[in-house]
């Protein structure tokens, strides 16, 4: 019996330990993830996503900031509602494919400096850079 209390000390403190094994876990809340892709096709205009520790995840669409929530274990995603607001822009068009695939996304990868989100017949590429 008198080893109850240590053991759940040491059992509290490895889970205290554990990695987190969501994307947010493999980035920092600094990284800004810039898309660069969809599918195939190059994209100039503006879109960013970015992860917090918390499972926030944020981020500037073409004309719009964004924000939802996140907390699949690697190598799945899924994204709560994504709230955003609602201006228009000329690339609403692109705006709506874009927020269509996070809405979908099934699985993430992060190598280097590269991240892929995928959604069914839609991959999204965005590149890292730390503000």
């Amino acid at each position: 019996m008198r080893f109850a209390p240590i053991l759940l000390c040491m059992l509290l403190s490895l889970a205290a330990c554990q990695k987190d094994e969501t994307v947010a876990g493999l980035t920092t809340p600094e990284t800004v993830w810039r898309l660069v892709n969809i599918n195939e096709e190059a994209i100039t205009a503006d879109f960013t996503i970015q992860f917090d520790e918390d499972g926030a995840v944020f981020g500037q669409a073409a004309c719009n900031r964004y924000t939802t929530t996140q907390s699949a274990p690697l190598p799945w995603i899924e994204f709560g509602m994504i709230a955003s607001t609602k201006a228009l822009c000329p690339n609403a068009e692109l705006e709506s494919r874009f927020f269509a695939a996070l809405g979908m996304a099934e699985s993430v990868e992060i190598a280097g400096d590269t991240l892929l989100i995928s959604a069914p017949n839609t991959v999204l590429t965005f590149t890292s850079a730390t503000e």
